[in-house]
């Protein structure tokens, strides 16, 4: 796919095609420099919490392995190409041809611009550019850009990354919410969001890549990676088309996913941007009103968001997951001093609070690791059922961060970083 058969410029999008979203704001937006989860703002009018509603029933995800010639729910529903020759014309663009004979498909022009569209969206395809049909209506022209060899390795190592990612996502049986928020953090914390260089990071294969990308490549991955995990997932933009992020489908309900916005300020920390109910993604972006599709072809009204399960998530500035054991844990301040607390994944019913004391967390390997406010900010670790403590090194440690390869300790004010990887 060409990057530049994506790009997203305000001029494609006309008024007509934008659709008011299902709630209206009912208090003024605020900057996001200004908004902090659970800050009481003076003046702005605080909303009453509801109580938090966990569908009785989760949807379960079998394990998935990656299929390159997988139709999404945006290509299967809203463009709906033949598949056959969906799959003929992906084979040839896989092996570069330039041109090939579709008279056995009795495709004509609408049918070769459905396929067109769907390849737009197999990111791993970077050097293609688009089809012509012939005026003989049977030869079918492929279109491509660049070095077609460097094309091939970076298909190649794309998929190849695609692969590790749904291993670990999504390699066995699992609740699906479990499933979409650990991808959601392993893309917040191993891509980082590019905000000057244009279009030079721009779209999915570069985020998985070169660890950058736009708001635009966030979303693409994100869908890209869900449609492969069989979730119902949109990509969904403001009226002015620099907000992009996406609207996915959990157990029965929508909500908004903002991985862009999360990367930049959070970068894989906390969880202020997911799950969001339209009501709750009003009060964090600036855009108003929104759609879904593509802003250059099909364009839809957004499944409305409203359900709340995430919310309490979004109240925490730090939060560690343990994915496996459907908990995660963060820093108590209820009461007197900074303990770690454990919470249910699905009910956030308040579980243990052990007595070490954080100021900072990241779990990894089956181990929550924490800078001791108690003990000169230094990292240590704590193994949560037995509630063992141990240092793990000599470090002042003012941030961490859980990646794939291990965890990241930074020392803000001397500007260091240590990379911590367990065996």
């Amino acid at each position: 796919m060409a990057r530049n058969l994506y790009r997203w410029c305000a001029a494609a999008l006309c008024a007509s095609l934008l659709v008011t979203a299902a709630c209206a704001p009912q208090e003024e937006l605020l900057p996001e420099d200004e908004y902090q989860v659970n800050e009481v703002i003076p003046g702005a009018q605080q909303d009453e919490p509801e109580p938090v509603v966990v569908p009785e029933q989760e949807d379960r995800l079998a394990p998935v392995e990656y299929d390159m010639y997988k139709l999404g729910y945006f290509a299967k529903e809203r463009i709906a190409p033949d598949e056959a020759l969906y799959k003929a014309v992906f084979d040839a663009v896989q092996e570069q041809k330039t041109e090939m004979d579709i008279s056995a498909f009795g495709a004509d022009s609408e049918a070769v611009e459905k396929v067109a569209q769907a390849l737009e969206d197999c990111y791993e395809f970077g050097y293609f550019t688009g089809l012509e049909l012939g005026e003989d209506g049977k030869t079918l022209s492929i279109l491509y850009e660049g070095d077609l060899e460097q094309g091939k390795q970076d298909r190649d190592a794309f998929r190849a990354k695609v692969s590790e990612i749904l291993q670990v996502v999504a390699g066995q049986e699992r609740p699906a919410a479990s499933a979409v928020m650990e991808l959601y953090h392993y893309l917040c914390a191993n891509i980082t969001l590019d905000t000057e260089s244009g279009e030079t990071y721009s779209g999915a294969l570069h985020g998985l890549l070169d660890g950058r990308t736009d708001a635009l490549g966030f979303a693409q991955l994100m869908r890209y990676l869900l449609d492969q995990m069989g979730v119902e997932v949109h990509i969904t933009f403001g009226e002015d088309i620099k907000d992009v992020w996406n609207t996915v489908k959990i157990d029965g309900e929508y909500f908004h996913l903002d991985a862009a916005r999360e990367a930049e300020a959070d970068a894989g920390q906390a969880y202020k941007y997911f799950g969001l109910s339209d009501k709750e993604f009003l009060k964090r972006a600036a855009a108003a009103s929104w759609s879904s599709g593509k802003a250059e072809g099909v364009t839809y009204e957004t499944p409305a968001a409203t359900g709340n399960r995430f919310t309490p998530l979004q109240g925490y500035n730090i939060i560690a997951v343990d994915f496996a054991g459907e908990r995660y844990y963060t820093i108590d301040t209820s009461g007197e001093g900074t303990p770690i607390a454990a919470y249910d994944l699905r009910t956030h019913e308040k579980g243990t609070v052990y007595t070490a004391q954080a100021a900072n967390l990241a779990f990894y390997k089956g181990l929550l690791y924490f800078s001791d406010t108690a003990d000169g900010l230094k990292l240590k670790s704590l193994e949560p059922e037995s509630e063992t403590v141990a240092a793990v090194a000599d470090l002042e440690v003012t941030r961490l961060l859980c990646k794939a390869d291990g965890v990241y300790a930074y020392d803000d004010v001397r500007g260091e970083e240590t990379i911590i990887k367990p065996e």
